[in-house]
């Protein structure tokens, strides 16, 4: 499993420093779009949605918030609480991984905090 991670490192991170330093915006906007959609659709399998049209909606639901988060960010107020959010949101996800590092087995309203949290 390691190996298979190594090779594909090996193919992805060239190829993610040329997109970032090749394409214009707007497509490399759009590169990493998709790259949080994909990454949502495995999320969603994770955080223990296992009906496809749950995971469809999910993803769904990931496109609209990155709509209404690029169209967010042309203000640069929203811009700054966005990034103070960010930080809160990661200390949270720290405390997150500290308590819950035994693994919990998945509930309801486990399933449901773990979707969002992605």
């Amino acid at each position: 499993m390691l190996k298979l991670r190594l090779l594909t490192a090996l193919v992805l991170a060239p190829l993610a420093v040329v997109a970032i330093l090749k394409l214009p915006s707007l497509a490399l906007a759009w590169v990493f779009g998709a790259m949080v959609l994909a990454g949502a659709w495995e999320w969603s399998r994770l955080s223990g949605l296992r009906a496809w049209p749950v995971r469809l909606l999910y993803v769904a639901a990931m496109v609209l918030l990155l709509w209404g988060v690029s169209a967010a960010l042309q203000r640069p107020v929203v811009l700054e609480a966005i990034l103070v959010l960010t930080v809160f949101w990661w200390l949270l996800a720290l405390l997150w991984i500290l308590v819950f590092s035994g693994g919990p087995k998945h509930s309801s309203g486990l399933t449901t905090i773990t979707a969002i949290a992605g």
